[in-house]
């Protein structure tokens, strides 16, 4: 259920995006397959068959020149660490990705015949409980949501969109933790600009509050399904935000078909709070240390869509995705990029931010939606 169509693992802790996480995976998958096929359950062996191919796939992806990989998912000179966790080191982890799939050789039965994966299909919306993690795919169309992220490592609420139509890290592949960049933390979500007493103007964000002593007894993360099949999942989520933040609750309606992913945002702030704007924040990867995207605003349209290349085995060209605000009730809609790009573990990402003001707070949801598209 947590593999993505392009056959990663989900987002999370430490170690996550390191190429041994899928390689674990195509392990277990493989045994799996086996253990099902000499069960007389061809059918089931048929998946998780797909699911270990999909590993493969995604492993394959990031071989360098010399027949070795880059440990975490961008084309950094491994001698910069960039993206490494402190125990991470370019031998060690190219090492157990190779016995991992020294395991998986082992098990694999190749009369198992290929199905279709979990990933591939979608129709579900899933809390996975203690794991922290609201995964859920329509058609291939997966999005993962943090629930109760670890300290510098992930963030609150949207935090990944995957679909085979494009590029995985032009997509939304992980927000900006204070980890990589002290000064900003920043998903792909709901933010709101706070007056202070002071006169001065707060920004705060979903995607700021994190796992700590101090904020774990009093915020909560609630998932309501509505509606789930391969052609639209519909469901809501509700965070109950500590008392450091303006808002007392955010409610986010999604809706996923197979290409798009939209959000309605219900705010609901606190007694005696000055909530001027409303924004909709969106870290948008650059570069992954080779590769370089671009993007591209279309105000009218309120619309910014990112661009990225394919690699030589993805089979994609040069694929998009965008980011659309709806202004219902709220009317302009003001975009500003931050100045300087900010070192996400992928590589470098721009921080988007589209706001409007706060008049109609209340009145209608705030809604965005993003589409994954050829360019």
């Amino acid at each position: 259920l947590m593999q993505s169509p392009w056959g990663e693992n989900p987002l999370g802790g430490r170690s996550a995006q390191h190429q041994w996480n899928e390689a674990e995976n195509v392990a277990i998958n493989e045994i799996f397959a086996s253990l099902l096929y000499n069960n007389s359950n061809p059918e089931a062996a048929g998946m998780f068959k797909r699911a270990a191919a999909l590993g493969l796939q995604s492993i394959e992806r990031w071989f360098r020149p010399d027949g070795s990989l880059w440990i975490v998912k961008n084309r950094v000179d491994p001698r910069k660490r960039h993206g490494y966790a402190g125990y991470s080191f370019f031998t060690q982890y190219n090492l157990i990705v190779g016995h991992m799939l020294a395991v998986a050789c082992n098990a694999a039965m190749d009369e198992i015949e290929e199905g279709h994966a979990i990933s591939e299909v979608g129709g579900f919306v899933v809390n996975t409980g203690g794991m922290n993690k609201i995964i859920a795919n329509a058609g291939g169309n997966y999005i993962e949501i943090e629930t109760f992220p670890d300290r510098g490592d992930d963030v609150l609420g949207l935090t990944r969109m995957h679909n085979r139509i494009a590029d995985p890290l032009i997509t939304g592949t992980a927000g900006a933790p204070n980890k990589h960049n002290r000064k900003v933390t920043a998903g792909h979500g709901s933010a709101w600009a706070v007056r202070q007493f002071n006169g001065s103007l707060e920004w705060q964000s979903i995607a700021q509050f994190d796992y700590s002593s101090k904020l774990y007894d009093i915020m909560s993360v609630e998932l309501t399904e509505i509606e789930a099949s391969p052609d639209l999942v519909v469901f809501n989520v509700t965070y109950t935000l500590p008392t450091q933040s303006a808002m007392d609750r955010v409610i986010e309606t999604y809706r996923l078909s197979p290409t798009t992913v939209n959000v309605q945002v219900d705010h609901v702030p606190r007694p005696h709070t000055h909530i001027e704007e409303i924004a909709l924040r969106y870290p948008i990867l650059v570069s992954d240390g080779n590769r370089t995207g671009s993007i591209s605003l279309d105000i009218e349209g309120n619309t910014i869509t990112a661009s990225f290349p394919g690699d030589s085995l993805s089979g994609l060209g040069t694929t998009c995705n965008s980011a659309h605000v709806v202004p219902n009730c709220w009317g302009a809609v003001s975009w500003a990029t931050r100045p300087e790009h900010v070192a996400v573990q992928n590589g470098w990402a721009a921080i988007v931010t589209a706001s409007v003001d706060a008049a109609s707070l209340g009145k209608c949801p705030f809604e965005y939606s993003f589409s994954a598209s050829a360019c």
